[in-house]
């Protein structure tokens, strides 16, 4: 014997599963629930907003809402503060993000965060070939770019009237 929809009581449900709603009132149940969502988290964001803009202006923190102390110029207490930046450390290194710091102790390239640097370089070789070949790019057409002329019009103008004001006082 087919299980009924619970909802619309005409349907078979999906009893292998043991749902007890059929495909058209679980489309319109989903529809409804993604609705709703969307309006409460606009509702939840103004409210939370509201609540820091508070919190800021009594000058506690907006996340344990502890009063910060006089020499605190952050929104959050020294506490929260630290503890936010180690999870965001935390999340950058388990992202493999490294911090230069570490990069730097360990000798490790800062661009691609794999290979070893150069003796005298924060980068390695393979990096450093990509950097220099992008440099010669770069330096390639800069005389001719519309920006550089601009800019030599420009100095050259500043220097005719710092010329002309030099001569006027001697």
């Amino acid at each position: 014997m087919p299980r009924l929809c619970v909802k619309c009581k005409k349907q078979d449900a999906y009893t292998l599963n043991g749902r007890a709603y059929c495909a058209e009132c679980i489309k319109k149940k989903n529809a409804q629930e993604r609705e709703r969502y969307a309006h409460n988290k606009t509702k939840e964001h103004e409210k939370s907003r509201k609540v820091k803009e508070r919190l800021k202006s009594e000058r506690k923190c907006v996340n344990c809402h502890k009063p910060l102390q006089i020499w605190e110029s952050h929104v959050q207490c020294s506490k929260c503060l630290a503890k936010r930046r180690r999870e965001s450390s935390e999340r950058r290194i388990k992202n493999r993000i490294f911090p230069k710091q570490i990069l730097r102790e360990n000798g490790i390239c800062n661009l691609c965060c794999k290979n070893p640097v150069v003796d005298g370089k924060k980068v390695c070789a393979e990096c450093l070939e990509i950097l220099v070949k992008n440099l010669k790019n770069a330096n390639r057409d800069n005389v001719s770019h519309i920006w550089r002329m601009q800019e030599m019009a420009r100095i050259e103008e500043v220097k005719r009237k710092n010329e002309q004001t030099y001569d006027k006082k001697s």
